[in-house]
């Protein structure tokens, strides 16, 4: 299970927790500095997520590298305007089934879209 939250012993960070365990491991310790919507790939090497946007409306998807620790920023998009607040446009990225594409939603051009991105 991979979820982002607060222990109190390590403070905010993405986890990868062991199912009917106390187990944990901390993912992208110094990578990542806020929550997302993330999803593991099909082959369960990489996930992907996003990010909310930030002061400049900035939103990132990411790919990270679970053996590599590698960050990937794939897209850097600046949210329109219309969409802030409870209204805002969350990338919520999928992938494919197979692995090799990846769908997200986005306000950049000023409508709601559904953008897609070939990865190789």
């Amino acid at each position: 299970i991979l979820a982002y939250g607060y222990k109190k012993s390590v403070g905010d960070h993405y986890y990868l927790l062991e199912d009917k365990t106390n187990n944990f491991e901390i993912i992208g310790k110094d990578i990542f500095t806020s929550d997302g919507h993330p999803q593991f790939a099909p082959n369960q090497e990489y996930f992907i997520t996003d990010t909310y946007p930030d002061r400049l409306r900035r939103q990132y998807l990411i790919r990270y590298n679970i053996k590599s620790k590698k960050r990937d920023d794939l897209v850097v998009i600046k949210s329109s305007f219309p969409y802030t607040g409870e209204v805002r446009c969350d990338l919520h990225p999928r992938w494919d089934r197979i692995g090799k594409s990846v769908a997200f939603d986005s306000s950049h051009t000023g409508k709601r879209s559904l953008c897609t991105i070939r990865l190789d």
